[in-house]
């Protein structure tokens, strides 16, 4: 049974060890200037929509300078606020989940008839799949440690 209990324990300390925040509660957003507006979205690490949610904008100083609500695609357009730069956009989806987003200086002034800045790519990063595939790997080889404790135990 001890030599089980070191297994067991080691194993329990990497799980704790390598567990990252959770993902149920990560809000996404993005924002850029468009045409004269700032324009956005929210979204969970999984692609949904972050739908008729608030949006505030706060200046350098932290004073609020707009405040708006995403639409059913989780998108928000408003007209340019006037405030310092950088810019910190939040994103409020209930308790727990809040999503955060800085404007730099260089963003909020681009060049007149420039593109907008490239979007983020959609869909899970082959990182977090990785770290999923991890997770499971890591219960399962738990799993088969206090099933095999407890077998040996009941022999005994």
């Amino acid at each position: 049974m001890a030599r089980y209990t070191g297994a067991i324990l080691a194993a329990a300390l990497a799980l704790l060890l390598a567990a990252g925040p959770a993902a149920a509660h990560q809000i996404k957003l993005y924002a850029w200037v468009e045409k004269g507006r700032l324009m956005g979205e929210g979204y969970t690490p999984g692609g949904g929509k972050i739908q008729n949610q608030p949006l505030e904008v706060y200046d350098a100083n932290g004073r609020l300078i707009a405040a708006a609500k995403t639409d059913e695609q989780g998108a928000f357009s408003l007209a340019l606020p006037r405030g310092p730069a950088p810019w910190k956009l939040v994103l409020k989806a209930g308790p727990g989940h809040l999503g955060q987003y800085q404007l730099s200086a260089a963003e909020l002034a681009p060049a007149q008839g420039a593109p907008p800045q490239a979007r983020p790519p959609e869909g899970l990063p082959l990182l977090r799949v990785a770290y999923g595939l991890a997770m499971i790997a890591a219960l399962a080889g738990l799993g088969m440690l206090v099933r095999t404790w407890l077998r040996r135990r009941r022999r005994s």
